[in-house]
């Protein structure tokens, strides 16, 4: 009974969600280029490509091949677009399209950044234990090379509410440390995928004079980002994860005065002495079309109902299933609904982090669902032993989850049990 009660609350809950956006559900995946047995309920990690947009890319590459000077060059070229699109993102995240370049991905973006600020030996990076693990390995790399240190605020779930943020920070900050040379902070965190507190983090940093890196790889065409409103020192997103550009497509920021030292990585440029625009919109002879595609991820939005439609669907559903498989696994959500976005975290109901490990390939292998791997978080970070990250998208309906709510116990005692 009481499983009934909690379930059909749930369902009347999340009712409104669905109104938000007609076209969305299964009728979508039309748009989008997935085998007829594959359902993606990761979407976050690698993101999809709707058709017009692989096809926008497609035009671009022609007329690359067409004429090559003219891309490189000439007026209608590839420069040209390049100028529209910042203008769009700018308009966008509401910033000075002369302080946003265009990058590859944010691993490139925090590359450029780190690369280029002066820290010495001995220089205190500060970051999340949330942070993007390849990025923790590149923060090894530095601390191997450069001789930086790496402070890392614990976050312990399931988080309360942003005070579960704010307050480790105010403990590591309280200590007054002189040599804390940069923060970073996820918009929205990659594992957990839970939204963090950043225009305060940012706030909280800037009071002791500590510049500040978000990384919005997971918020960009997610959740509202509103770079004036936030006003971090640098920031940066993808656009393949939810905006629907293709792969290889992201913006980064950086505050004004802050710009002149800042080069891509590797620094690979037409002339050491150009804008910081400039350094960036020729990086060597790439593929710069997925860039260009990024014009048409913005169209594609609209056609589907435009921003608040997507990210209200998304947000809805990724709530719903959350609340769903929480209450028909009897586990817990990782997070409140408000530091929840497009993608909902929910323990899984084993305590056998490899046999969670198995299922999660089995659901792939066997039924063609790829759902986030078994993530799991040690006793020092709330002692989980394995949780689903599971997003929300427009190509997606709560028939996905509940199969997925149905196959998980299964297929634990299968494995359990053997």
């Amino acid at each position: 009974m009481r499983l009934l009660f909690a379930l059909c609350f749930v369902a009347v809950a999340a009712a409104g969600y669905r109104e938000i956006c007609p076209k969305c559900g299964h009728q979508m995946r039309s748009q989008f280029m997935f085998y007829s047995n594959f359902t993606n309920l990761n979407h976050g990690a690698y993101g999809a490509t709707p058709y017009p947009v692989v096809q926008a890319q497609e035009g671009y590459t022609r007329e690359e091949e067409g004429n090559i000077q003219n891309w490189i060059n000439g007026a209608n070229g590839y420069r040209g677009k390049e100028i529209v699109v910042r203008n769009m993102i700018a308009q966008y995240v509401n910033a000075n399209p002369e302080d946003i370049v265009l990058i590859e991905n944010a691993s490139g973006a925090i590359n450029a950044i780190l690369r280029s600020l002066p820290l010495k030996r001995g220089d205190i990076l500060l970051d999340f234990s949330t942070a993007y693990p390849p990025f923790k390995q590149f923060y090894l790399w530095l601390q191997a090379t450069m001789g930086i240190q790496i402070l890392e605020v614990p976050l312990v779930f399931p988080l309360k509410g942003p005070e579960s943020v704010l307050e480790p920070l105010a403990d590591v900050l309280a200590r007054n440390l002189s040599n804390i040379a940069v923060a970073v902070v996820s918009h929205v965190a990659s594992y957990p995928g839970v939204m963090l507190p950043a225009k305060e983090v940012v706030a909280a940093c800037r009071a002791k004079g500590i510049p500040v890196i978000v990384d919005g790889a997971h918020a960009f065409g997610a959740v509202d980002v509103n770079i004036g409103d936030m006003d971090p020192d640098y920031y940066f997103g993808n656009g393949h994860k939810w905006l629907f550009s293709p792969r290889g497509s992201a913006f980064l920021y950086v505050r004004h005065a802050l710009q002149q030292p800042l080069f891509p990585a590797p620094a690979v440029i037409d002339n050491f002495g150009e804008s910081f625009v400039e350094r960036f919109v020729w990086t060597g002879t790439r593929d710069y079309t997925a860039f260009c595609a990024m014009k048409d991820a913005f169209a594609f939005r609209e056609t589907v109902g435009g921003d608040a439609v997507i990210k209200g669907y998304n947000q809805g559903l990724a709530r719903w299933a959350g609340h769903y498989l929480a209450s028909l696994w009897n586990t817990t959500l990782l997070a409140p609904d408000s530091m929840q976005g497009t993608m909902t975290n929910v323990m899984v109901p084993t305590k056998n982090t490899t046999a969670c490990a198995i299922v999660v390939g089995k659901l792939l292998n066997e039924h063609g669902i790829m759902v986030s791997g078994a993530g799991s978080l040690d006793a020092q970070h709330g002692g989980i032993a394995c949780f689903f990250r599971l997003s929300g998208q427009i190509y997606l309906e709560e028939s996905d989850f509940e199969l997925v709510g149905r196959l998980v116990p299964e297929l634990l005692r299968q494995v359990e049990g053997s």
